[in-house]
């Protein structure tokens, strides 16, 4: 699609984004916090003719054969409308990313090309795409018009980038006059594009940050209830936090996957081994709480029969050490799905079973289902959440999809996210 098909949409969508801005400063005259207000947006700035924007945005998104894949494109679509925003000001836009773990090494499957080709289609402009981190690359980037879009190669390639260095910081503030910060997925690390760089240029929040802290801040503060948190995934170090922060608010915690595992083998007084002492602690006091719900069936894959079968945990007399929980049961389902139909708010971040086997995928997918089919605001959030939601193609069925992971956890647990500590102390 060309850029000439777009304006008018993102015009609008730019408009309402302003409308909230403006809102959110008059909540300070009524003395009401609102964290957004204490950022400057892009929507500030005027003529950019001459000036060089650099700009973080979370392009952490899964690439095969040097494709991004239809499941991945959410987080790339989102960032569009700052883009093209700052490129019709007449920017100079200089465009900073990082996509998997590569340690400072040089990973081509990891390269950030294939990123520069769909955005490129996306906002219907030629993407320079400059590699490496040196001279080379500062005469490439020198020679670009207002107006015009480079791309650097994958940040993470640089060992300066996650350790904060503060040299290479400031070669990435050389670049430009102006930072912007519309990576949201990003903003609980703290690294040279996401921190340091931010402390050396007068930084601005993008479009997709102020509309992800706009609805962030609206689920930590005033939840309209019945309030519902669908936990899933994995990691309950970084779950478990966001439960104690909002249990008061919410009506209902319906757990799944291997976070709602840990969870029962600590209630039937299993052995939970990568769990530190006070998380553990934690955790048990919250089986405690009548808004905990555990699934009352699994699926499971059965050790010794070696087969799928569904355990109503309720009435089963097998050891738990016989089998591994693999998804949500049948009944389970349905109870979560009453839950969520009776809500008026639902967060929901992580799969509630081994989604990616097809023989353990019932689970999530019909509680993602149920979420999209809600009459209540619904925020998705996580990067296995997006698969999801993009693979099942409800995505334009959900309120709100936030591009956030581990920092959309990072700031419902109460957290201050270093990235935008940086950007509320930053001089224009």
């Amino acid at each position: 699609m060309s850029l000439g098909d777009r304006p008018a949409g993102i015009i609008e969508r730019i408009q309402a984004l302003s409308r909230q801005v403006i809102s959110c400063f008059s909540c300070i005259a009524n003395s009401e916090y609102v964290t957004m207000c204490f950022m400057t947006s892009i929507h500030r700035l005027r003529q950019l003719h001459g000036k060089r924007v650099l700009m973080r945005i979370d392009a952490n998104v899964p690439v095969k054969n040097g494709r991004v894949i239809s499941k991945g494109t959410i987080r790339l679509d989102r960032i569009v409308p700052s883009v093209v925003y700052l490129m019709k000001l007449g920017a100079r836009l200089i465009l900073v990313a990082h996509c998997g773990r590569p340690e400072g090494k040089i990973d081509k499957d990891l390269s950030l090309k294939a990123v520069a080709r769909y955005l490129e289609r996306e906002v219907g402009r030629h993407i320079r795409f400059v590699e490496g981190f040196d001279g080379t690359a500062v005469e490439k980037l020198s020679r670009l018009e207002d107006g015009e879009i480079a791309m650097l190669e994958n940040i993470r390639f640089h060992l300066g980038e996650q350790k904060n260095d503060p040299k290479f910081a400031k070669w990435l503030a050389s670049l430009a006059d102006i930072y912007v910060n519309d990576a949201f997925g990003v903003c609980h690390r703290e690294t040279a594009s996401m921190v340091g760089v931010a402390k050396l240029l007068p930084a601005y929040a993008g479009l997709l940050l102020i509309e992800e802290l706009h609805e962030m801040e609206k689920l930590v503060e005033n939840p309209k209830r019945p309030f519902v948190i669908i936990m899933g995934g994995v990691k309950a170090k970084t779950k478990v936090p966001v439960i104690v922060n909002l249990l008061e608010k919410s009506d209902a915690v319906l757990l799944g996957g291997v976070l709602a595992n840990k969870f029962l083998a600590l209630a039937q007084d299993q052995p939970v081994d990568d769990l530190d002492p006070s998380l553990k602690k934690q955790m048990k006091k919250l089986l405690d709480h009548d808004h905990i719900r555990l699934p009352h069936d699994v699926v499971v894959y059965h050790k010794k029969r070696k087969r799928v079968e569904t355990v109503d945990l309720r009435v089963s007399r097998e050891h738990p050490s016989t089998y591994d929980i693999m998804d949500i049961g049948p009944k389970t389902r349905a109870h979560y799905c009453d839950l969520i139909q009776f809500a008026q708010t639902v967060v929901w971040n992580g799969p509630l079973g081994m989604f990616e086997d097809k023989r353990y995928a019932a689970g999530t997918t019909h509680i993602a289902k149920c979420f999209a089919a809600s009459s209540a605001k619904t925020i998705a959030g996580g990067g296995e959440t997006l698969q999801v939601v993009k693979g099942l193609h409800i995505d334009q069925q959900i309120s709100f999809v936030s591009t956030g992971g581990g920092a959309m956890l990072s700031y419902l647990a109460g957290y201050e996210l270093p990235a935008l500590k940086v950007l509320k102390k930053s001089k224009h």
